[in-house]
């Protein structure tokens, strides 16, 4: 390996995080709990309601230097105190998507201006469309509207299995 190399390796990883818990309340709603770290995104889009985002709302909210999660614990010292919790519920109908930062400024920037792509994204997303996804996120790069970077999307759908709410993936 170059020396570059040898050294920005055994500086170790590092990662945005945002993850998800669902519990069951007992009524025709899930609770869920979040946590980030970092500008990976939760994004909540109620079947009522306005389109949430956390911890980052503002497409203006991303930058270059994010605090992350490091792979070497040494350098772990006092990251808990840099975790985000955020808390709400959920009914059938909602959607959830868990949103790396490049996309997830795309996205918040293409709802701020009311443009199809954001639904289009949503759309092929949605639709499980692996080849579709992709082929429109290198159209958005391509045009310069999202950065050249890392892409992971996730989508929870909320739905009713018997009378109670479920989680589809």
């Amino acid at each position: 390996m170059p020396w570059y190399a040898q050294e920005k390796a055994s500086e170790g990883a590092f990662a945005a995080f945002a993850g998800i818990q669902f519990v069951e309340s007992g009524s025709n709603e899930l609770r869920w709990n979040c946590i980030a770290l970092g500008d990976a995104c939760l994004i909540h889009k109620p079947r009522k309601g306005l389109v949430s985002s956390r911890p980052i709302d503002d497409p203006g909210g991303f930058g270059y230097h994010p605090l992350l999660v490091p792979s070497d614990p040494a350098r772990q010292a006092g990251i808990a105190q840099q975790v985000d919790v955020f808390h709400g519920t959920a009914e059938p109908g909602d959607t959830f998507l868990l949103l790396t930062d490049a996309i997830a400024c795309w996205y918040l920037q293409a709802r701020a201006d009311a443009s199809s792509r954001a639904d289009q994204f949503e759309e092929v997303v949605g639709a499980g469309d692996r080849q579709a996804a992709i082929g429109l996120i290198g159209a958005e790069r391509e045009s310069g509207r999202l950065r050249n970077d890392d892409v992971a999307v996730v989508r929870l759908d909320i739905s009713t299995r018997g009378r109670q709410p479920a989680v589809d993936v």
